[in-house]
């Protein structure tokens, strides 16, 4: 019995013992950070980079760089309390040391666009029951990223082999970017691919399959995938967003079904459907040569960027007007541009990268010139002259020449771009070699200030100091007959106004105005007037001849003629079908984006008329006339292709087109 008893005593020891020896203590976590990211929350960041979030409500929303967090490499994991509501726009943007799975809860009803965008550590991401919605880009580029995991409670989004849709798997709103699959089916129920979609996929292998059930493709849905393999477009799409194909080096091209009613396709080239606009090139394509087709008006944002398998000169058509952003980036194997003589305006670095671009042989004085466009200034100081044949000064192209103080613009520029000059604060003055009149009708794009705030001096003003235009223009076999409306005036000068017939001068007339004359009618004897036709305006300034506005190219003729560079012909009947009343035109004048036609009708019987002009189906003005005499006025008309003009005799009766002339 002692034994038992000495044993009970020894065992009672060492379990005191072991309960008397203090335990070493567990590694205490330190705040190293703390502030506010909503009215009602609060967040601590330790150092072993764990983020918590705490208290109740939304989170601010930020811009750019804004956020406390931003770009905070050393956030590990994320710890949201039951009780946020919401994830701000940019919240968390380059965390890039966030790799623990992130879980957002139930409470939580919005996340914002950006709010996890390059977050390229980010693997997995839990989604909670209560998120109604999900803003743009809010995991972009989170290269890293392998699954979303949506909760079944849910009732706006769900997932799929963590893949992110919305509710009913009709749009796919994200595919992982390092999700691994060689051959992804898109489900059948989904007929959008939205923004960002497959946005820097490397884990795709091949391209997945359209199905023609899918009728839209979002913004960059594609950018940047390294897929293999075709694109097939088929009948049912009707919406491709900006850069949805941009830079798949490994796509060497792009089919669209014969029967898709807005897009098509050849040689492997996206295009809309007419092809006037040259939307992607495949940048897997492995020609060495490319030749736009004649007809393009315009090349899309980044459509050849990182094709680099481009090489010698690339022809712009002269069918080209406008050439989008980035258009040719990165195009490293192209030499030479030849540009179109009819470019109307050039984004931003639509040349960069390539050869071309690259050889300082090609830049002038630290100017890059491509036909009579300039395409970028470097580092500009002092004064600096734009050549005088330039006609669009490209996008961004003077940007931060922070040196820049005066510079000379030529009468031939017609557009100057988006951000040509911001950033060029110490510009002083702008020397207009034109008028004022001719300055105002220059495009000028956003965020050009330093330009539109100097001294602009108008060197093309007279000293006489005139402006006037033409109104209208005729001829009647033997006499061209002008007016001109003069905007100002304050001198007596001698006016002159000369025809052309097929460029070539067939003869002039001339008049005297007297200070403050508001209207000139010109009669020049001119006979056999044939073929396309226009009039210019001079005075005699200081013993030579100044321009005096703009050419007109309307002078209304029989038959065939040409207004503003469009070959039209005008039908003078007006015949109407039995029934109707005979309608007569007799002045017909275009003059900038103006269309004015008057008409003798006879109207007896009727009350009223209505006169309409359209373009196809776009109604362009609606106006009502008297029984003597309708004027039909197009305002601000768009590109023309074919108008009608249409009558309508009282309110009930039935209308007649006819159509006053056609391309």
């Amino acid at each position: 019995m002692k034994r038992i008893l000495r044993h009970l005593l020894m065992i009672t020891s060492l379990i005191l013992c072991v309960l008397l020896v203090p335990c070493p203590k567990a590694d205490a976590s330190e705040i190293v950070d703390s502030g506010k990211c909503g009215e009602n929350l609060s967040w601590t960041l330790d150092d072993k980079g764990t983020l918590t979030i705490s208290g109740t409500g939304e989170m601010h929303n930020y811009g750019y760089n804004a956020s406390p967090w931003f770009g905070n490499n050393s956030i590990k994991t994320i710890i949201m309390g039951n009780e946020v509501t919401s994830i701000g726009s940019q919240a968390f943007r380059e965390c890039s040391g966030l790799t623990d799975v992130l879980t957002i809860p139930d409470s939580v009803t919005s996340i914002g666009s950006f709010a996890f965008c390059d977050c390229r550590g980010l693997t997995s991401v839990e989604i909670g029951s209560g998120v109604a919605s999900i803003g743009d880009w809010a995991f972009s580029a989170c290269s890293s990223l392998m699954s979303f995991v949506v909760s079944l409670d849910n009732l706006n989004y769900c997932s799929d082999s963590g893949v992110l849709f919305n509710k009913d798997k009709t749009e796919l709103i994200q595919y992982p970017a390092s999700k691994i699959s060689s051959d992804y089916v898109i489900p059948s129920s989904v007929t959008s691919i939205g923004n960002n979609a497959f946005r820097y996929c490397r884990g795709l292998i091949n391209a997945p399959e359209i199905t023609e059930k899918i009728t839209s493709i979002g913004d960059n849905a594609f950018w940047y995938c390294s897929m293999d393999g075709v694109i097939t477009i088929p009948y049912s799409v009707n919406s491709i967003g900006k850069n949805a194909f941009y830079y798949c080096p490994y796509i060497t091209s792009i089919e669209v079904s014969p029967s898709n009613m807005n897009y098509s396709s050849y040689d492997g080239v996206l295009f809309n459907k007419d092809k006037t606009e040259l939307i992607q090139y495949p940048a897997g394509k492995t020609d060495n040569e490319y030749v736009i087709p004649n007809g393009v008006t315009v090349i899309g944002s980044s459509a050849f960027f990182g094709c680099s398998r481009l090489t010698g000169t690339m022809v712009m058509p002269d069918s080209v007007t406008s050439i989008e952003n980035t258009a040719f980036y990165n195009c490293s194997g192209l030499t030479g541009m030849i540009m179109s003589k009819n470019i109307m305006s050039i984004g931003y670095g639509a040349f960069e990268r390539t050869a071309f671009y690259g050889n300082e042989a090609n830049w002038e004085d630290g100017v890059l010139y491509i036909g009579n466009s300039l395409i970028k200034a470097n580092s500009l100081s002092g004064e600096y002259k734009v050549k005088s044949e330039t006609t669009v000064i490209a996008d961004n192209s003077f940007e931060n020449c922070t040196d820049l103080t005066s510079i000379e613009i030529g009468s031939n520029v017609i557009n100057i771009g988006k951000n040509a000059f911001i950033g060029c604060n110490s510009i002083t003055d702008v020397y207009y070699d034109g008028t004022r009149a001719m300055w105002n009708r220059i495009t000028v794009g956003d965020k050009n200030a330093p330009l539109l705030n100097a001294n602009i001096h108008y060197i093309g003003e007279s000293v006489y100091e005139i402006e006037a235009f033409f109104s209208s223009a005729s001829y009647d076999g033997s006499a061209v007959t002008a007016t001109l409306d003069f905007d100002l005036c304050k001198s007596d000068a001698e006016v002159f106004v000369a025809v052309f017939q097929d460029e070539q001068f067939a003869a002039i007339g001339t008049a005297t105005v007297t200070k403050d004359t508001e209207t000139a009618t010109i009669s020049v004897p001119v006979s056999e007037l044939t073929g396309k036709c226009h009039v210019k305006a001079f005075f005699l300034d200081a013993e030579s001849f100044a321009p005096l506005g703009e050419s007109l190219d309307t002078i209304p003729m029989p038959g065939v003629h040409e207004i503003n560079n469009a070959l039209m012909a005008m039908n003078p009947d007006f015949s109407q079908e039995a029934g109707a009343k005979d309608g007569t035109l007799w002045h017909l004048e275009w003059r900038n984006k103006d269309i004015t036609a008057d008409l003798n009708a006879v109207m007896e019987g009727y009350n009223s008329i209505f006169s309409r002009v359209s373009q196809m189906t776009i109604p362009n003005a609606s106006i009502s006339a008297n029984v003597e005499q309708t004027r039909v006025e197009i305002v601000n008309r768009p590109k023309f292709i074919k108008y009608e003009i249409e009558y309508i005799y009282d309110e009930n009766i039935e209308s007649t087109e006819y159509y006053i002339f056609k391309s």
